[in-house]
């Protein structure tokens, strides 16, 4: 039994399905959203970086994901302790200095204090809570101007968000 408008019938309804989250996404039909996802995302906060690091250097994160897609540059993610990104740096293991790093709250406000001193990131909790550097910490200039309520902080080896645009 050849049935040629069932079939076509059933075809535009496939279609229909897999066009329905675009239809319903369209900017007349749903509600207006927020373009920014806080915490942690702010892509314009995070796209400074792509000003302030040039493309041969890294940046270490809690969140390396972010400064890859909205900085466009490369970054890792936090090593476990503050010796291990020094290490990173002085044995040249990814073969590119790692001259910033970038702290958002998921690695602070978004954790309590317990979590901020005894979690994950204990190492590295004098940063994190911003209440003193680390020993040796080749990182000294830092930014807090990010992010909403300042709560991202940016470390690096010199003055970049006064210093020229890099290539």
């Amino acid at each position: 039994m050849d049935l040629p408008f069932a079939r076509a019938g059933f075809i535009a309804l496939l279609y229909f399905l897999c066009a329905l989250p675009m239809i319903l996404g369209l900017p007349w039909i749903s509600s207006a959203k927020g373009q920014v996802r806080w915490p942690p995302y702010i892509p314009p906060a995070i796209s400074v970086l792509n000003n302030w690091m040039k493309p041969d250097e890294v940046t270490a994160s809690d969140m390396p994901w972010a400064i890859a897609w909205y900085a466009d540059r490369r970054s890792l993610w936090l090593p476990d302790t503050p010796k291990s990104f020094v290490e990173f740096g002085d044995y040249n293991i990814i073969s590119a200095p790692i001259t910033g790093l970038y702290l958002t709250p998921i690695s602070g406000t978004d954790n309590q204090l317990r979590d901020v001193i005894k979690g994950e990131y204990r190492e590295w909790s004098p940063l994190i809570a911003r209440y003193g550097m680390l020993n040796d910490f080749p990182l000294k200039w830092q930014s807090v101007a990010l992010g909403f309520e300042n709560e991202c902080i940016f470390f690096s080896d010199h003055d970049r968000q006064h210093a020229s645009p890099a290539p």
